[in-house]
């Protein structure tokens, strides 16, 4: 875990919060096993709310009923450089008796702390896996779980949720929770799991059934919207934008741009692709500049009116669903 020639008391893991979390915590357990010790043996420390001079006073304090014991200090990046240089000078010279374990989300590269770990090989830097490699972690986690994932559903998370790697484990053990290991999952069967997912993918829905004129349809999308408890204005901003996202989508594809190459330009997700064009097509350029005019009445009805917020939306959406 941390390269050969550190320091047998000294550990330090810098980075991405989920990889740091889990790396200290392997590092703990695996000190407690090393050194036969129990649970309390290890003494906690958050350097927000204690200063580096508490932390030392106990790094040389042993326990009567321990041999060796493991003391712990997170986010070590929120001390001062003076109270980080008094953790340099007892880097130099660590209590044997005492495993210290260090963790934060980013150090200073100019400080002498980063340099004194980085010179005595303590130190691991732990990055957020990027691109290819993100949606390879999310394949890991899942597989680490006894899930299979199907189809586009590592694409999805990230476009629903971001690059957030905490977020994204989280999603993942309510896909566990709820359908058990073993389970193939679908992205059907995760949007639901998801808090911002479910109206999100209601919105997709309410465009299409707008594009398609099925008045019925877009009612119906209407109403699972409110029965999501977000804010009307809020689910206003999340129409709006797929309605001017299938504006620039249209525009794109009338320029000569290929579908895959026109929803990049809108923003439009891998996974939407195929739908959105289909919905582009359904729809004249005097259709969507009015749709964006009605939301813009809404979003001003929404802002000003003393009516509900619920009945404002309604009415936006019948508004919508009746022909120019």
């Amino acid at each position: 875990m941390v390269k050969r020639g550190a320091p047998a008391g000294v550990r330090a893991f810098v980075g991405e919060w989920l990889l740091v979390r889990e790396a200290r915590d392997a590092c703990i357990a695996q000190t407690l096993a090393l050194h036969a010790l129990s649970a309390e043996a290890v003494q906690r420390f958050d350097a927000r709310q204690h200063s580096a001079g508490t932390v030392l006073a106990r790094t040389n304090t042993l326990s009567l009923f321990e041999p060796h014991q493991v003391v712990v200090v997170r986010a070590v990046d929120a001390w001062n450089a003076a109270e980080q240089e008094r953790l340099v000078a007892y880097l130099a010279a660590p209590a044997p008796s005492t495993t210290l374990i260090l963790d934060a989300i980013k150090l200073d590269g100019r400080g002498k702390l980063l340099k004194s770990l980085k010179t005595q090989q303590a130190l691991e830097l732990l990055e957020a896996p990027k691109g290819a490699m993100l949606k390879r972690w999310i394949d890991q986690r899942a597989e680490s779980r006894d899930l299979k994932l199907r189809g586009d559903v590592s694409t999805f998370l990230l476009h629903t949720l971001g690059q957030e790697l905490a977020e994204l484990d989280d999603a993942l053990e309510r896909v566990r929770l709820c359908y058990g290991a073993g389970a193939k999952v679908d992205r059907a069967m995760v949007a639901p799991l998801l808090p911002e997912s479910a109206a999100g993918e209601t919105v997709w829905l309410l465009v299409d059934a707008l594009a398609r004129q099925d008045k019925p349809g877009l009612l119906r999308a209407g109403g699972a919207l409110l029965a999501s408890r977000e804010a009307p204005l809020k689910l206003l901003a999340m129409l709006l934008r797929q309605v001017a996202q299938l504006q620039t989508l249209k525009h794109a594809l009338a320029s000569g741009e290929s579908p895959q190459e026109a929803a990049r330009s809108a923003g439009i997700p891998p996974f939407k692709v195929s739908e959105q064009v289909q919905a582009a097509g359904r729809v004249t350029p005097k259709q969507l500049a009015r749709w964006i005019t009605v939301l813009a009445d809404m979003d001003q009805s929404l802002k000003r009116s003393k009516r509900p917020d619920y009945l404002v939306f309604e009415a936006g959406l019948l508004a919508l669903s009746t022909p120019s």
